[in-house]
């Protein structure tokens, strides 16, 4: 094996030898199998988007709704105790 420089220049065997493999022997143990082709880049076709996939549109607005009449009782009691404490 020669690298191409200035100058060509034989490695010995010796030090092929001392080259390792720094690679991990097997995968993180931390990485589900499931995720490995995601973080390769592998994309899938098999993947089921229909489960998510909501028949009805108002399912946000009626979300927001909600939030609406759960926060609208609460900043009441605030504003009143805050005006409370202050007149």
């Amino acid at each position: 094996m020669t690298i191409a420089d200035d100058q060509s220049t034989e490695i010995s065997p010796d030090a092929l030898e001392a080259v390792y493999d720094r690679r991990r022997p097997g995968p993180r143990p931390d990485v589900h199998p499931d995720l490995l082709p995601t973080y390769r880049g592998i994309v899938s076709d098999t993947a089921d988007d229909d489960e998510y996939e909501d028949d009805d549109a108002l399912n946000p607005a009626r979300g927001v709704l909600f939030g609406l009449l759960l926060a609208v009782p609460c900043w009441g009691i605030v504003v009143a105790g805050v005006w409370w404490v202050i007149r």
